[in-house]
């Protein structure tokens, strides 16, 4: 137990993506409330692929995610995060992510175990955005069919409300993050994810 404590401390934006990173927060509640996200005018126009079982169609990989190239990968972070992470995080509903996270991620199993738990417990999470910047290129890994990207990963501020208790305010917060990406019959997936460094 004490590995999966120790695991969600290090990882600070993103085991929740900022939330178990012990960042900077606030002493109680304030007056703000999220606004709703929309989609960048990019992936509102683009077709979807067919959504895997679970998956709204509104919330399936866009089409100019799924090609093997850096543009593609591009996409697909800025998929994974903005729109599947955001809305695991703010919804408690895994499905989107799932759909585009290798079993064998266990960053993401620890992730979504806390999504999950954070929800049972009737609490919330409201996230005003994720944004995906600073991308640097595609590289193969030594393990074919295996690539590495990393990009700067933004958090908007972040308040956790939880059921009976003065909800917690953090920070926005901003890391580099490498990522593992690897190819499926769908296209792109995370095979694992970490902070810069780690």
């Amino acid at each position: 137990m004490g590995g999966v404590s120790s695991l969600k401390l290090r990882l600070s934006l993103l085991t929740v993506l900022a939330v178990l990173g012990l960042s900077a927060c606030g002493q109680g509640p304030t007056d703000w409330d999220p606004p709703v996200p929309t989609p960048n005018s990019t992936s509102e126009a683009s077709p979807r692929i067919n959504a895997p079982r679970g998956v709204p169609e509104h919330l399936a990989v866009p089409a100019e995610a799924i090609p093997e190239t850096a543009a593609g990968a591009r996409a697909f972070l800025t998929y994974y995060w903005g729109t599947a992470g955001h809305h695991a995080m703010t919804t408690g509903e895994l499905a989107p992510l799932r759909a585009v996270t290798q079993n064998t991620c266990h960053t993401c199993k620890v992730s979504m175990e806390w999504i999950g738990l954070t929800y049972a417990t009737r609490a919330e999470l409201k996230i005003k955005e994720f944004t995906v910047s600073d991308f640097g290129p595609l590289n193969d890994t030594e393990r074919a069919g295996e690539y590495r990207m990393r990009a700067t990963v933004r958090t908007g501020e972040m308040r956790l409300v939880p059921q009976r208790d003065t909800p917690r305010i953090f920070e926005a917060s901003e890391h580099r993050v490498d990522h593992i990406l690897v190819r499926t019959s769908r296209g792109w997936a995370i095979a694992d994810w970490s902070l810069a460094g780690d």
